[in-house]
């Protein structure tokens, strides 16, 4: 009967840190996903954001309608990439 007890008692034990162990790899993977969804958001919201500058100054320096256009495909084109 003890050693009945005592194996269950070891059983659950294993379990309960096997439990534990995948908790914390996953809370840890979650949180580099988090990094890395927030990283990639930072680093896009950046990039337009000085595109949106470069337009706007060639806009006010009156740049030709080559230029213009040829700065709002590639803008286009990085905003389908995202």
């Amino acid at each position: 009967m003890k050693k009945g007890m005592s194996f269950l008692l070891i059983a659950l034990l294993l379990v309960s840190a096997f439990s534990i162990y995948s908790w914390w790899q996953c809370k840890e993977k979650n949180n580099e996903m988090l990094k890395d969804a927030y990283t990639e958001f930072e680093i896009n919201r950046w990039e337009l954001e000085h595109i949106g500058a470069s337009f706007e100054y060639i806009l006010q320096n009156n740049a030709s309608n080559e230029v213009i256009f040829l700065y709002a495909v590639n803008y286009r084109d990085h905003v389908r990439r995202l």
